[in-house]
This record gives structure tokens, C-alpha cells and sequence, in this order.
């Protein structure tokens, strides 16, 4: 073990320890349970982006639209709509700490999307350009295999009021020849004397547990937050982030009947990456990866055609709110099943609540694949006033025939409702002032016990967070078993461990300082000399005048095998975030500048580097990288008028 780093990591970490804060870690810990080191900007990101430009006005307000702030769950936002009609309006946004559930923690997490200035009524013009590239030599540049180092990404939108907006995204991965290999668009008008909302473009859809449709990037399990048990219950998303395969493109018509109800219909037809049989008459699977770079990846593009009709109805009650929705997907060729026969028509019915009273909320889904095959996800949530408990349990049950393209199963990034049973119970406490104590277990296991590469898995982590004066502790073990299914002794059981040890401290005003310290271990046949490994970081970050942000941040690693894997989170670009998966021994160190000096324009900047001085390439492969260094440099200009 590199006692040089532990040592020096507590030293660092108990220096800091007598120095809560201000900004919430609430948004961070969200991003870090996304443990994929591809993500950029998901549409969880996007739509607090949204957001911050365009904040909810408290003051006009409705429950309904309170709630597309992911922090606020339904019993906040109606608090929030009674305590304004109480005292007429709201004089300051923080009045929001008078309302029983509002923390301080949560104050500081929904400041950024909240207002009292009226709403605008003049157009506003958006732009955002971002430019990347890897600095490094990479064999398949070196060969020619990749032909453009550059990422690029541009994005562009209008709104004028509430009344209508419109945007366009296009985007060109590192290593992509066309400049424009992801192209996309989307036009959203309310017509009020109607009350209608027109769509046409390209969106998402979320409705009820995600069984059918769900946001592109799902929901992974978060310690932190409850929104798995508490969250509105059908929304459509405009799309603005740079996914390229997991949308709608076509239209969609939303009426409100009246206060309380609203129908919908929605109606897509878009091509995707697959993977075709040597024939090309069958889909083996499909490619969500994005990538256009090799010849092979070039073969997968848009090789399916997907064309899809759905009708929806949506109910508000006084106690909570229900729906029905109902699917029917087409494609140009037949589906590869993992137990069945090959589809091409799949057709689904879903029913979808949510009610609450009292401390008591409750949620759930039930879909029903060609009148044969379910999928199921109910949860409870329990909220109590004695030491800020809260208690929530999820079950679901996916049918190992189920299957929906746009689906995501619980907890997943990216993977759809498919062959899974489990549970989550997850319970959080404030024992007393500026503490926080949670936990969670999570069991996860094949529906059906027929195909070998399908694992037992089981999740507990608990996380003690205590604040005071300026600084905030975090202390956080999780471990993690996997396990072959009976009688498959060729996968024995797995074991992986972590213990986090992390603080935040207000060094002074602007000045923010993080130092975290985690270590790993497993039962892993990899290694012999030793079975845990270990980084450090130490994380500066100041907000000086005239918008300047600076963020430095430095990172220390030895980690002898991919079983004893950490992920580590890491600010990008405004509107990134990533994921980082630290391997082997190494140093890593980022700058991130953000000059915004006007509310009209902002320039960001940043560079990376990771070093591995035991390797002298790394990665296999087109992707080895000639060295070992990995360098990147980012570049973001963002106008508003």
C-alpha cells in the first residue's frame, strides 16, 4: 500500500476538520450515483438547466409546475401553493425555510431554480458551442482509423413567454468524421384558448415508474434522494441533450381537459444503431453507444426503423393522481428475443398512480407487454416529524419476456425493464441539528434463472453526514455482493467494499475546499500482494468577482485491479459532469475557469490531465493511448440575450 497517500490524505482531512458548506452537495451526490465515466450532459442535467434559465416563479407557481424541480417532492410543492395563498404572496425566497419540510440543505439546492421577478415576456435567444479534444496520441488517430479528434457540440434555442420555444442540438463525438453526426431539433407552442400544448421535434417522455417511457438516462439508486418514491407522475422533455438514440421524433398533443385532467397523443418514427444478424433480416440488438467512428460502428447506424403511436390520460384528485397510457410500437424488422420468438409488433398498456396522506405517499406502475408478459414497481414512502424520518420500500417485478425500448429498469443508466426482480428499502434520520444518518439495501436478482451471465446482486450503504460551523463531514461504506446462481460454482461469489471519508469546508467567503479520502477492497484472484486500493483528492474551488469561478483539484490513486474500482465524481463544462473511473496508480489534476462577467455571455475553460508512471501505454486495442498520459483540453462559450 502507498502509505504516502493515506498518510497524507488524514493529515490534509483532519486539518480541515475543525473549519458546513454553503453549497449543497445535494446536486453532486445525485450525479455521482451515474457510476458510467461516458455520461456528459444527461437529460437529468439538462432540465436543471433549463431551470436556472428559466426559474420557477413562486409567487404564480402552480403544485404541478413546482414539481419539475426534481429536489421538491408532491407534499412540498402543494406546502408551498397553501403558505402563498396564506400569506398572499411570497416576499423572499427565503420564507421557503418557514414551510415544515423546506431544510436549509434544500433551500440551498432549490435557490438556483427559483424567482420572484416576473416572467418575461420578450423573446430570448440561447447559444452554446462546446469544443474538445483528447491531447494525447491515440492508436486509432495514429492509424487513421478515427479521422476527427474534435468533439463538438452546438446548441441553440428561442423562447418567447410560455407561450411557444424552440431549439436545435447537434453534436460530433472525438474520433467522428461528420461534423454533424447527431442532428436535432424540437418546437414546443401553448395554445392557451385551447388549452393545448403542441410538441414536434424531438422529445422524451416520462410517465408513472418508467416501465414504458422513461427519461434517456434512467434513475440510479442515490443515498441522498428520494425521488424514486416521490415524483411527477407524466411529463414530456423537450430534448436538448446529446443522446443520440434513446428519444421520440415526431409529434405530440397534449389537451387539458380542465383543471384536473388531460389526455395526450404522441406520435414517433426515427431510426436507430442496431446490430443485425449475418442475413440482415434479423435485430440481434441495438447500439445506444452513439458512436459513428469505425467502419463497424458506421454499419450500426440507423440500420432499424422504429415508428410508434401512444395515447395517454392523466387525473389529478385531491389526494394524488393516476393514468393510463397506452403503446403501440412498430419496427422494419424483427426482434431477437432472449426466450422467445422474434417480434416486430409489440404493443403495451399501462396503468400508473401516485397518492399521498398524511406522512404516507405511495407510487406505482403496472405494464402489460402483448396482454402476456408484466412489469411491475410499487414503493411507499413514510415521512415522519420525529427525527426527520423518512422510510421508503420498493419492489418491481419485469417479466423475463417484458421489454420496452423506451423503458429504463430501476436503478439502471441506460438499460431497459428486462428479466429482473428486487427491492430497495432506504430510511434517513436527522437525529439532531446539522446530522444526517442513512442507509440502504438494495437486492437485485434474474426473474427467471435460465442464462448463466445473469448474477445475484445485493447493495448496503450507510452514510452519516454531520455539519457544523463551516464544515460539513460525510462518512460512507457501501459494499457490494454479486453471486452466480445456484449451482453455478464457475461464478463464486464476489465482494466489493468501499469506505468514503469526505470533508467540505467554507474556508472563508467564496473559498470552498473538499478533501476525500475512499478506499476499496474485494475478494478479488487478481492480486496477491494486496486486496484494497486507494485515492485522495484534494478539491479548491473560488467564486471571485465579475462571475470568475476558478476549480482545481488533484488526485492521487493506487488501485492494484479493476475489482477494487473507484468512481470519482468531477465538475465539467457548465451543463457536464463525469464520472471517472480510477484504475491502477496514478495522479490525475483538472483546472476548470468560468469567466462570466454579464448575464449575456460566459466563457469557460478547462484542462485535464491523468498520469500512470508504472505503464508506458494504456487502454488495448484502437483506443491505446500511446503513452502514459491522458490529456484533454475543453472549451465552452455560452450567449443569452
Amino acid at each position: 500500500m502507498r502509505t504516502d497517500i493515506l498518510a497524507f490524505g488524514l493529515m490534509i482531512c483532519l486539518w480541515s476538520g475543525t473549519i458546513l458548506a454553503q453549497e449543497a452537495g445535494l446536486l453532486e451526490s445525485l450525479l455521482e450515483s451515474y457510476e458510467s465515466e461516458e455520461l456528459y450532459q444527461t437529460d437529468f442535467l439538462e432540465l436543471l438547466q433549463e431551470l436556472q434559465a428559466h426559474p420557477i416563479n413562486l409567487n404564480r407557481a402552480s403544485a404541478r409546475e413546482l414539481l419539475r424541480i426534481p429536489f421538491l417532492s408532491a407534499e412540498q410543492a402543494r406546502a408551498i401553493v397553501r403558505y402563498r395563498k396564506e400569506q398572499q404572496a411570497f416576499q423572499s425566497a427565503e420564507e421557503l425555510l418557514r414551510i415544515p419540510g423546506v431544510s436549509q440543505e434544500l433551500f440551498e439546492a432549490l435557490r438556483p431554480y427559483i424567482t420572484l421577478a416576473p416572467r418575461r415576456k420578450a423573446a430570448r435567444v440561447e447559444y452554446r458551442t462546446q469544443l474538445s479534444r483528447p491531447l494525447h496520441s491515440i492508436r486509432a488517430f495514429d492509424e487513421q482509423v478515427f479521422s476527427n479528434p474534435y468533439q463538438l457540440y452546438h446548441r441553440v434555442a428561442l423562447r418567447k413567454g410560455e407561450r411557444w420555444q424552440a431549439g436545435a442540438t447537434w453534436e460530433k463525438d472525438s474520433g467522428e468524421q461528420n461534423w454533424f453526426d447527431l442532428g436535432s431539433f424540437y418546437g414546443q407552442y401553448h395554445w392557451k384558448p385551447g388549452k393545448s400544448t403542441f410538441v414536434l421535434g424531438d422529445f422524451n417522455l416520462r410517465a408513472g415508474q418508467g416501465l414504458l417511457f422513461n427519461s434517456a438516462y434512467g434513475q440510479p439508486v442515490s443515498i441522498e434522494a428520494f425521488q424514486q418514491f416521490d415524483r411527477s407522475q407524466w411529463e414530456q422533455r423537450l430534448k436538448r441533450s446529446s443522446d443520440e438514440n434513446a428519444f421520440l421524433r415526431g409529434g405530440l398533443w397534449r389537451w387539458q381537459m380542465n383543471t384536473s385532467t388531460q389526455v395526450s397523443a404522441t406520435f414517433s418514427r426515427q431510426r436507430l444503431d442496431a446490430s443485425l444478424n449475418e442475413d440482415s433480416t434479423l435485430v440481434k440488438s441495438f447500439d445506444r453507444s452513439g458512436y459513428h467512428r469505425t467502419e463497424t460502428e458506421k454499419a450500426r447506424q440507423n440500420r432499424v426503423e422504429e415508428q410508434l403511436i401512444a395515447l395517454g390520460f392523466f387525473r389529478e384528485f385531491s389526494s394524488g393522481q393516476a393514468g393510463v397510457q397506452y403503446a403501440s410500437i412498430r419496427y422494419n424488422l424483427p426482434l431477437l428475443t432472449r426466450f422467445g420468438a422474434p417480434r416486430q409488433a409489440w404493443d403495451y398498456w399501462s396503468g400508473f398512480y401516485s397518492w399521498q396522506r398524511g406522512a404516507l405517499t405511495g407510487q406505482g406502475e403496472a405494464a402489460l407487454l402483448a396482454n402476456r408478459f408484466p412489469a411491475l414497481q410499487q414503493s411507499l414512502l413514510i415521512r415522519s416529524p420525529i427525527a426527520g424520518l423518512r422510510y421508503g420500500v420498493l419492489a418491481y417485478y419485469y417479466h423475463p419476456d417484458y421489454w420496452a425500448y423506451h423503458s429504463r429498469g430501476f436503478g439502471q443508466v441506460g438499460a431497459p425493464a428486462q428479466n429482473r426482480a428486487g427491492y430497495l428499502l432506504s430510511v434517513q434520520v436527522r437525529p439532531f441539528p446539522g446530522a444526517v444518518w442513512a442507509a440502504y439495501f438494495r437486492n437485485n436478482r434474474p426473474a427467471r434463472q435460465a442464462d448463466e451471465f445473469r448474477f445475484v446482486q445485493r447493495t448496503r450503504q450507510v452514510q452519516w453526514r454531520q455539519k457544523w460551523r463551516d464544515s460539513e463531514l460525510t462518512l460512507r461504506y457501501t459494499r457490494r455482493i454479486r453471486k452466480g446462481q445456484a449451482g453455478l460454482s464457475r461464478y463464486p461469489e464476489r465482494t466489493r467494499e468501499n469506505l468514503r471519508f469526505q470533508i467540505r469546508t467554507q474556508v472563508r467567503r467564496g473559498l470552498r475546499l473538499i478533501n476525500r479520502l475512499e478506499i476499496s477492497w474485494a475478494d478479488s484472484a487478481l492480486v496477491s500482494a494486496r486486496n484494497y486500493g486507494i485515492s485522495f483528492y484534494q478539491d479548491w474551488k473560488y467564486r471571485g468577482p465579475s462571475g470568475l469561478q476558478i476549480q482545481l483539484r488533484w488526485t492521487q490513486f493506487d488501485i492494484p485491479a479493476y475489482d477494487f474500482r473507484i468512481y470519482e465524481f468531477e465538475n465539467d463544462l457548465p451543463g457536464n459532469f463525469r464520472n471517472i473511473l480510477l484504475n491502477d496508480r496514478g495522479y490525475k489534476w483538472f483546472i476548470l475557469l468560468s469567466y462570466r462577467p454579464s448575464e449575456q455571455w460566459r466563457l469557460s475553460f478547462k484542462y485535464r490531465e491523468i498520469w500512470f508512471p508504472d505503464q508506458e501505454q494504456l487502454g488495448s486495442g484502437f483506443l491505446t493511448v500511446l503513452g502514459n498520459r491522458k490529456q484533454e483540453l475543453r472549451f465552452q462559450l455560452a450567449l443569452k440575450y
